[in-house]
């Protein structure tokens, strides 16, 4: 293998985080605000407007967190188990098939609205399925991957590697795959139909797959890892992340399974358990405890934006334990009080995992590239940022006495402003591809 052929293998990580990047600036964030400046304008209720909101979370979950969450993995995992990735040229096709599905997707899917002429709906139902196909494709060739590389683990990476962590993943991108189809089998239906809208329960299913089946426990599962690397954390408590572990996933199972069922009380146990599993996890890996002192490392927690941007993470993940918490309470029958489920849902993709990405991806995409940020301080801007959109795009459905209904949307609408200048500071931060020198003849 050449030198610019290892060096291209190294920089996998590059596209997807760029693909993750211009999904989360188009379908993404600035959508999602755009959606909520129709409803502060009054122009609402459009069959397009509700397709959009469904794209909106599928390019977030999968297109924003998930491609940054595979570039890094597929950087990182396999030096984790000491196993080389077998086939990059299949990690590359993996992005290309995701994107281009994610893509047809986001185009597709509200050019299905009945006020359109039906050679656009034929067309838009036609791509529609076609990117279903190749977002599961991309999917399968990923899962495939990881199966390699966890068939391929040697004996000293099985002894150092907590089993939770191994679990925490596999159940995640499993999740992934799962939410992957059933959306692509929803989309498939509603092209079927022709109709804009997939069905309520297979988009709700593949949401919360994607958000507390993936994105949480493989996020939990790689922070287990590299915060006593990166951060000087306290070790985590092994037993401890072994029953958060146990916790997220069976609370999860019966979440779904209430759901499928039409079970209240199922549905708001899972959610109990999904919450405790949550605040576990936290303590599992001690996140907000003193840092261990390193020979010349000074850990300052106030003053360092990488440490802050993963408090906010966890600060903003126990929050979303809390509302599983009190919307659990609330099925059980004890009627106490149920948030709203977009408060859920934003406190963990916008707050957990948005700010998870802007902390870990300044500290570790740097050594990945074996250069450093091009500005550092901009990393408290990331910071401000990412939870301002938090805040203003959570608290009025959670304190909604503290605004007036009419000016509700147009205070979420620049939550997607927030996040998006977040984003192109981050990846505009990032240092610059690396031309490998040619050797001399």
């Amino acid at each position: 293998m050449s030198r610019s052929e290892r060096s291209d293998n190294t920089q996998l990580w590059r596209p997807y985080v760029l693909a993750a990047g211009l999904l989360a600036l188009s379908g993404g964030f600035l959508l999602g605000g755009l959606l909520f400046v129709l409803r502060a304008t009054g122009a609402s209720g459009d069959e397009w407007q509700g397709a959009a909101a469904q794209v909106h979370g599928q390019i977030q979950i999968v297109g924003w967190g998930g491609l940054m969450i595979l570039g890094v993995g597929l950087h990182f995992l396999p030096r984790m188990v000491s196993v080389p990735l077998a086939r990059p040229a299949a990690a590359r096709a993996a992005l290309r098939l995701l994107f281009t599905g994610l893509l047809l997707h986001a185009v597709c899917q509200p050019l299905l609205d009945d006020g359109l002429s039906h050679r656009v709906r034929l067309a838009a139902g036609a791509g529609l399925i076609s990117g279903a196909l190749l977002e599961i494709a991309g999917a399968t060739v990923v899962v495939g991957l990881l199966l390699r590389l966890g068939r391929g683990m040697t004996a000293s990476a099985k002894k150092r590697i907590s089993p939770a962590v191994v679990g925490l993943i596999g159940f995640g991108f499993i999740s992934l795959w799962f939410a992957v189809a059933l959306n692509g089998l929803g989309a498939a239906g509603a092209a079927v139909r022709g109709e804009a809208l997939i069905s309520t329960r297979l988009d709700s299913v593949a949401v919360r797959l994607g958000l507390l089946g993936f994105l949480v426990p493989v996020s939990v599962a790689m922070s287990a890892r590299l915060f006593p690397l990166y951060v000087a954390t306290q070790l985590p408590r092994n037993r401890w992340l072994t029953t958060a572990a146990l916790a997220l996933m069976s609370g999860l199972l019966i979440r779904l399974a209430g759901e499928l069922a039409g079970s209240g009380r199922l549905n708001g146990s899972g959610q109990i358990i999904e919450a405790i599993g949550i605040a576990v996890a936290a303590g599992a890996l001690r996140i907000f405890e003193r840092r261990r002192t390193l020979p010349r490392r000074v850990v300052r927690i106030w003053n360092d934006p990488l440490q802050l941007h993963l408090i906010s993470a966890y600060g903003w993940l126990c929050c979303a334990a809390l509302v599983l918490l009190l919307g659990g309470i609330d099925r059980l029958g004890l009627e106490f009080w149920r948030p709203p489920l977009d408060a859920e849902r934003h406190l963990i993709g916008a707050g957990f995992v948005t700010l998870l990405i802007f902390g870990v991806g300044s500290e570790m995409l740097p050594g990945f590239a074996q250069a450093p940020l091009r500005l550092p301080r901009l990393r408290w801007a990331t910071l401000i940022l990412g939870n301002l959109a938090v805040l203003w795009r959570v608290a009025p459905l959670l304190l909604p006495a503290l605004t007036a209904s009419d000016g509700r949307a147009a205070i979420m609408s620049v939550a997607g402003l927030f996040d998006a200048l977040a984003i192109i500071i981050f990846l505009a931060n990032l240092p610059p591809r690396t031309v490998p020198r040619r050797s001399g003849a």
